[in-house]
């Protein structure tokens, strides 16, 4: 048993792309088994544990660096004394989750991914081949709630409600699930919080899953290839995100730039002001603009007045951007343009039941060349979100079973680096 040896709580700064939160206290995820890959936990155990953040860092290293194991034998070898060794792996497991399912797709794969409490969320890998570089990478696309409760019209993860926060370190044993899970070959290089739930609901625990995704000690990925996205329904988390997060990308949600249909499809949707008024905060603040998704449906939102107001929407954008002080160097100004990614409809049941069809690609092509060519609008049709049609695991395909709610509690995984 430790005693307490520090007189203030450390944190792991050599590393560090993102500041830790503010608060240090237990947080409502903190339930047992703990994952080493809970860093704000881990922090704190070693400071009552009298471990250094150099012992710690050596962990991470053991088991990001080396593919070492999670056991005290091995912890015992990366460094620790075989008794700090022995109480950290009593209360941490390397990871809380496992995966019970793979689903292949053309282009990726699904993988369903059990929570220590039986519940179940879905995530996707889509893997990407640049013919020109020879380069294979993999994005990873993470749930942040097991399931959701803006209930979007064309979206199959509403129709489960919200039924559970993920905890920082559950999102991050995903990742570390797709490291495991890609093809040999492929590098995990994007993170989307683009799976299960909308993240800002879950805001401390994403953030605090940013700053692990970042940290050079455990994943050291970019901050400007992880993307949170939004529906937008929390304009004062948009700020605290700028703020707390300013180089990690934002992609809002948008499918209409005309409140009344956009609250059709989004009934969380809130005021256009309200909504741009933080729009504009986070240009300031983190001197880049916002992608926007625009999810195509057939006789809906994909006639030429949507598309000209879609670019009314984007002008209005770019003209925030221009009032940004000190003012935008160039390839700045060229970053805080934003774009537009063109979603065709993935057929859902919740889509079927208001009557929902995907356009075909003759619409979506005619809705694209009207924001083209006619407004000059940076557009992107993203035909890559079809990837996982054939395994339910496209752009809001992604539901679990009613019967996740109430599955049994499964048995701890393996203390393993795998």
């Amino acid at each position: 048993m430790f005693l307490s040896l520090a007189t203030s709580s450390w944190t792991l700064d050599a590393g560090a792309r993102m500041s830790p939160p503010a608060a240090a206290a237990a947080s409502p995820h903190d339930a047992s088994p703990a994952s080493i890959l809970d860093l704000q936990r881990a922090e704190r155990w070693c400071t009552e544990a009298g471990l250094s953040e150099a012992q710690l860092r050596s962990v991470y290293g053991h088991l990001f660096r080396r593919g070492g194991a999670f056991t005290p034998a091995a912890l015992h070898e990366a460094g620790l004394s075989a008794t700090s060794a022995t109480a950290l792996c009593d209360a941490f497991d390397g990871v809380t989750s496992r995966v019970v399912e793979r689903v292949p797709s053309e282009g990726g794969m699904k993988l369903v991914v059990e929570l220590p409490s039986g519940q179940r969320v879905e995530m996707a890998l889509i893997l990407h081949d640049h013919k020109s570089s020879g380069g294979k990478r993999c994005t990873v696309c993470v749930s942040s709630q097991v399931g959701c409760s803006r209930a979007c019209s064309f979206c199959a993860t509403g129709t489960m409600g919200l039924r559970a926060n993920l905890g920082a370190a559950q999102i991050l044993e995903q990742v570390w699930h797709a490291r495991n899970e890609v093809p040999v070959g492929y590098e995990v290089r994007n993170v989307v919080y683009m799976g299960m739930g909308e993240p800002l609901d879950n805001f401390d625990a994403v953030v605090a899953s940013l700053r692990g995704l970042t940290h050079q000690a455990l994943f050291d990925l970019s901050a400007k290839h992880l993307t949170v996205s939004t529906v937008g329904a929390s304009p004062d988390r948009i700020r605290r995100l700028a703020d707390l997060a300013p180089k990690v990308r934002l992609a809002l949600s948008l499918h209409s730039a005309t409140l009344p249909l956009r609250a059709e499809l989004i009934p969380s949707a809130t005021s256009m002001p309200e909504l741009t008024a933080a729009l504009d905060y986070h240009a300031h603040k983190t001197r880049s603009g916002v992608m926007l998704e625009y999810l195509l449906i057939d006789g809906v939102n994909d006639r030429a007045e949507d598309a000209d107001a879609l670019a009314a929407f984007c002008a209005d954008r770019n003209a925030a951007a221009a009032r940004v002080t000190p003012p935008l160097s160039r390839k700045e100004a060229r970053a805080a343009a934003g774009y537009v990614n063109l979603i065709p409809f993935n057929p859902t049941e919740a889509g079927d039941a208001h009557g929902y069809r995907t356009p075909s690609d003759a619409a979506v092509g005619a809705f694209h060349a009207r924001l083209r060519e006619e407004h000059g609008v940076n557009a992107l049709v993203r035909w890559s979100s079809a990837t996982g049609r054939d395994a339910n695991g496209a752009c809001g395909q992604l539901v679990t079973a009613k019967g996740g709610r109430t599955r049994l509690r499964v048995p701890r995984v393996a203390k393993s680096a795998t």
